[in-house]
């Protein structure tokens, strides 16, 4: 750039000596690196400014800050069920809370799909003996608020948009929860599955929008 306003300088001292033939496309180019001086140089006019030496002085100080999206997912607790006692589903929930600098979110819920219907997720236990690998699936909703309403069921790796109700000043909500996630298993699957310790992790991704 410097080379850049070498030439312009040097356009400007030699215009006086130049035909006015040559001088019409001496000062269409002068222009033209006019112009890349100014558009290509915009950190120059956003330079700190000196102060002079003076009986006072002062100084000018540009102040630039890049704020990028952020979401932030926390209160999260593992849901350990009891043993089933053969009546009625099993559900149970998480309180966590959402921060995000943006009016929307969207999440996202990945886990262990069920064997034989990939829109359910699925707990696992393992036979010690026979190694052979038993699938109970369960069903995952989210809601966008503590309590539950309106909630959303999900199937793996499924994303919703547009949720709402995300604190946008305390990234933990200032110790309080504004969104659900509900785990529930139907009492058909729970009486027609094997016996055993079963178990999964689910991961739920955050994202601002």
């Amino acid at each position: 750039m410097k080379f850049l306003y070498k030439i312009y300088t040097i356009l400007i001292k030699k215009s006086s000596t130049l035909t006015f033939r040559t001088l019409s496309k001496v000062t269409k180019f002068k222009n033209y690196l006019a112009f890349l001086l100014i558009f290509l140089l915009p950190q120059n006019l956003n330079a700190a400014i000196d102060g002079l030496l003076d009986s006072s002085s002062s100084g000018e100080v540009n102040v630039n800050l890049v704020l990028r999206n952020s979401v932030k997912i926390s209160g999260v607790d593992n849901l350990d069920f009891s043993s089933w006692d053969g009546t009625g589903d099993m559900v149970s929930n998480d309180d966590v809370c959402i921060y995000a600098n943006t009016a929307t979110y969207q999440i996202t819920v990945s886990g262990t799909p069920m064997i034989n219907d990939p829109n359910k997720f699925a707990v696992t236990s393992t036979n010690a003996t026979t190694l052979a690998t038993y699938y109970l699936p369960f069903l995952v909703s989210w809601s966008d608020n503590a309590t539950g309403i309106n909630s959303v069921q999900l199937t793996p790796n499924q994303t919703i948009i547009n949720q709402e109700g995300a604190d946008n000043r305390f990234l933990d909500c200032n110790g309080g929860s504004n969104a659900m996630i509900i785990i529930s298993f139907a009492q058909n699957d729970l009486a027609q599955a094997i016996a055993g310790d079963y178990g999964t992790s689910i991961t739920l991704s955050i994202s601002p929008e």
